[in-house]
């Protein structure tokens, strides 16, 4: 007895401090927590113009050398003298090579990879440089389809391009489009949103406050349900890859959302929005296709339709961005990829995490797969669209 007394005396002080130890890091964490949650990824970046030629829109700065903290690394952020985040190049381009310009949005500029030359964009590029192929990186964060169009006139012509590969975002390319090319305004180097051109167009019940909460789906493992509760696994988690970032999708009533554009069915103001971008992609297959300029188009999903439990619930079709503009496409004759099964089956088969934790854009192995994919799809196009083969 004298023996055992001891032994229990000093596991019941093991324990007791464990469980105080336990209780002060909760303390300490959960504000830490929280602070990180709020925190934006990229930060406050200094890096648009308005249009120099003043008709809507804006540019990239040239000769950027900024940058950014995006979750614990630091990433380069560098413009070429024509406001381009890329390497340099002259417009005019080498006898014996062929361009493809990429159009797209922050997803084409590259957030946020390690670098440009790891983002799909540079990835593209690397896969169909064998190929004598050379791609020119046109993205910028914020645009839609209108701003690329502006674009294309004013900017991209001048680079030569053989085709021209326009890279959509689920989440807000039709949102952006119909606003137009003012739609914004510009503080300290970033775009934000005006809310009077909002207001102009769009009903006032589609400009509701908040949004309905993502709901993770419960963990099908005991531990996990217990520990998921505890702000000191919340944050070791990601760590080991131990959280699930598997949701149950909710309708989302907010025009400014991500979640809006899978309504259904589609309200009045989205079919507007939808049918004003559409409009935008004719005119610029149109003015494409009389300069023998081939068009390509690639949807990339919103990360709620990638980790979407279901993809079909009360008033959404997750479906619904990329197969209007899949239906358009084909119509047309222009060469779509809906790039959500490939990302939607990589989280499901790997258990990784195609995207940020804490941001709408893909992590490092997201553009990987995106970069393979795309170069993939556009060397199996057969027959290749006029310019690129």
């Amino acid at each position: 007895m004298s023996t055992s007394r001891p032994l229990f005396v000093r596991a019941a002080a093991l324990t007791a401090g464990a469980l105080a130890a336990l209780a002060l890091s909760e303390i300490i964490l959960r504000p830490i927590e929280a602070r990180r949650a709020k925190k934006v990824s990229g930060g406050s970046l200094s890096l648009l113009m308005p249009n120099p030629r003043g008709s809507g829109s804006y540019r990239l700065k040239p000769d950027l050398n900024e940058t950014a903290e995006v979750e614990g690394r630091t990433i380069a952020i560098r413009t070429n003298r024509f406001g381009m985040r890329w390497r340099d190049v002259d417009k005019k381009k080498r006898p014996g090579v062929k361009r493809l310009a990429v159009f797209g949005d922050s997803f084409a500029f590259g957030c946020w990879s390690n670098s440009i030359e790891e983002s799909f964009t540079g990835i593209v590029d690397r896969e169909l440089a064998p190929g004598g192929i050379e791609v020119l990186n046109f993205g910028a964060g914020g645009y839609g389809v209108a701003d690329e169009e502006l674009l294309l006139e004013e900017e991209v012509l001048g680079f030569e391009p053989d085709a021209v590969l326009i890279v959509m975002f689920n989440g807000n390319d039709f949102r952006d489009t119909y606003l137009g090319l003012d739609r914004e305004s510009l503080v300290n180097g970033a775009a934000i949103l005006n809310e009077a051109a909002l207001k102009a167009k769009v009903p006032p019940r589609f400009l509701v406050k908040g949004r309905p909460p993502l709901v993770p789906l419960a963990p099908e493992r005991w531990w996990e349900r217990a520990f998921r509760h505890l702000a000191l696994f919340r944050m070791a988690a990601p760590l080991f890859d131990l959280d699930s970032p598997w949701i149950d999708f909710a309708q989302n009533r907010d025009f400014r959302s991500y979640g809006f554009w899978s309504s259904s069915p589609y309200p009045d103001v989205a079919i507007e929005a939808r049918d004003a971008t559409l409009a935008a992609l004719d005119r610029i297959h149109e003015r494409l296709l009389g300069l023998g300029i081939g068009l390509y188009v690639a949807a990339i999903p919103t990360s709620e339709q990638v980790y979407a439990v279901k993809m079909t619930g009360p008033g959404y079709d997750l479906s619904l961005p990329q197969r209007f503009v899949a239906a358009h496409a084909a119509a047309h004759g222009i060469p779509f990829l809906d790039l959500l099964p490939a990302l939607r089956d990589f989280a499901r088969a790997s258990g990784w995490r195609p995207y940020l934790r804490r941001d709408t854009h893909l992590n490092n192995r997201g553009h990987a797969l995106v970069g393979l994919t795309l170069a993939r799809w556009l060397r199996e196009q057969s027959p290749p669209p006029t310019g690129i083969e």
